[in-house]
Formats: C-alpha cells, sequence, structure tokens
C-alpha cells in the first residue's frame, strides 16, 4: 500500500482522462491518496485506463464519467460522490476546453475577438469555469465542517495576460483564477487551502490541437511538472498557504513565425 503526503485522503481530480489531469490523479495516488476521477463520457475509456493506473500504486481509484456542460450531471455526480465516500478531502479544479471557433490568426486572416458561435462559448464558460464552482460548492461544505481540505484550481499563463489569440477561452480562465483567489480568503479560517495554478503551454493534446499551435514539445512544460506544482500545497504546515503558482518555460516553446 502507497504511503505518502496524501495518505487517507479522497481526491477528486476534473478533465483526468489525460494530461494534467491524469498526471495530477497518478501522482496523488502514489503519495497515497484514493483518487476519483472524471471527464466526459466520451473519455470513459481513457479514464478506466488512469483509474487501473492509480489503483496500482495504492489505493483502488474511482471512475465518475460526467458532462461537465450539464448542470443536473454534475448535481448527480455530486450526490453519488457523496453517497460512496462521505466526502472528499481535496477538489482538483483541472476540467479545460476551447471553442474550435476561438482563434485569431492575425491580419483578418481568421477568427477574431468578434468572431465564432456564442453557443461554443457557453460551453468553454461552463467547462472551464461554472463547472469548478458548482463542484465546490458540492463538496466544500463538507471540508468545512472538518475545517479541513485542499481546493487546487488549474488556470493558466491566459489568466495573468491578454491573449489575443483565444480570448474566449482567456476569460474563462481569469474567470476561474478570480474566484480561485476569493475563495482562497474566504476558505483560509476554514482550514481549506486553496491553490490557483497558472501553467504556460503544456504538452498535452489540447495545446497539440489548437489552430494556432507550433509548439516544440521538448521545451513545453510536462503535465507531470503541473502535478508536481499541485504536490506542493501538502509539503508546507498546517498554517502555511500556497497562494498561486505560475510556471513558465526559461525559453519560448513556440516556433516564431517569420
Amino acid at each position: 500500500m502507497a504511503t505518502g503526503l496524501l495518505k487517507g485522503k479522497v481526491s477528486l481530480v476534473t478533465g483526468a482522462s489525460r494530461g494534467v489531469g491524469a498526471a495530477i490523479a497518478e501522482l496523488f495516488a502514489q503519495h497515497g491518496s484514493k483518487v476519483l476521477v472524471t471527464a466526459e463520457p466520451a473519455q470513459e475509456e481513457n479514464l478506466q485506463k488512469v483509474a487501473a493506473s492509480c489503483s496500482s500504486k495504492g489505493e483502488k481509484a474511482h471512475v465518475y464519467a460526467c458532462n461537465l456542460v450539464d448542470p443536473k450531471a454534475i448535481n448527480a455526480m455530486c450526490e453519488k460522490i457523496l453517497a460512496d465516500h462521505g466526502c472528499v478531502d481535496v477538489i482538483v479544479n483541472n476540467a479545460g476546453s476551447y471553442s474550435p471557433m476561438d482563434f485569431s490568426q492575425g491580419d483578418n486572416k481568421g477568427q477574431g475577438p468578434f468572431d465564432g458561435d456564442p453557443d461554443e462559448w457557453d460551453r468553454v464558460m461552463m467547462v472551464n469555469l461554472m463547472s469548478a464552482l458548482r463542484i465546490t460548492r458540492w463538496l466544500g461544505p463538507k471540508m468545512a465542517e472538518k475545517e479541513a481540505g485542499f481546493i487546487i484550481n488549474i488556470a493558466s499563463i491566459e489568466a495573468t495576460i491578454g491573449y489575443p489569440s483565444a480570448p474566449t477561452y482567456s476569460a474563462s480562465k481569469w474567470g476561474l483564477r478570480g474566484w480561485s483567489k476569493g475563495i482562497f480568503e474566504g476558505l483560509k479560517s476554514k482550514g481549506i487551502k486553496c491553490v490557483t495554478i497558472n501553467p504556460g503551454q503544456v504538452s498535452t493534446p489540447m495545446t497539440w490541437n489548437r489552430p494556432d499551435a507550433d509548439y516544440i514539445p521538448e521545451l513545453m512544460i510536462q503535465p507531470e511538472e503541473v502535478a508536481e506544482a499541485a504536490l506542493l500545497a501538502f509539503k508546507l504546515g498546517d498554517n502555511v498557504i500556497l497562494d498561486e503558482i505560475t510556471i513558465q518555460t526559461a525559453r519560448k516553446p513556440k516556433i516564431e513565425k517569420k
């Protein structure tokens, strides 16, 4: 049985079928946590593989496939989690999505700030922002009752700067970061530690598939490095909290167009 920083803790990781979410789930399992993984139902096969990998490292992992665009589905998932486990000790709000019509190619050659489908924007906001709020609203009160817990919100470097090529994604992550910093202030007196993590471009399928992507994989941030940043929250004393972590690369990971 694995032992470590998260021994005895139950952790929910959203967007856990691949990339950063899968890396966090596996690292947390390695450090002793019982891991609950969720992603959209279409990714259930990948979720099962991640859960199997987590289970091989320690506690049995559990799969909760959920369409995070659907508030009723989120409610049902959270109700089942509470029924199955009583509470969770760690929430990692990692799920993220781009709008395929939300990219500006510059010089009016492609999508710009006034282009795109507003219905797609609603989907991005629900996955990237509102699902985190709803999940935390459901599961957070049990943390407050115990006066202990961790909420780790995976925002983005695009939540710290103006990013013109994907304004809807950027807006959703600015919103997540703002909410995260607000609950940091509101929950720390209740024993709940809230950490915002802002990664730069991470080597994941979502980044590779961006229309504006021309990245050098070996220069990108690796999912395992974001997972290590998330683990930092558990390495500090009870009265010490990491507020925010921004992860960047020393050299630009993107090929410069000439």
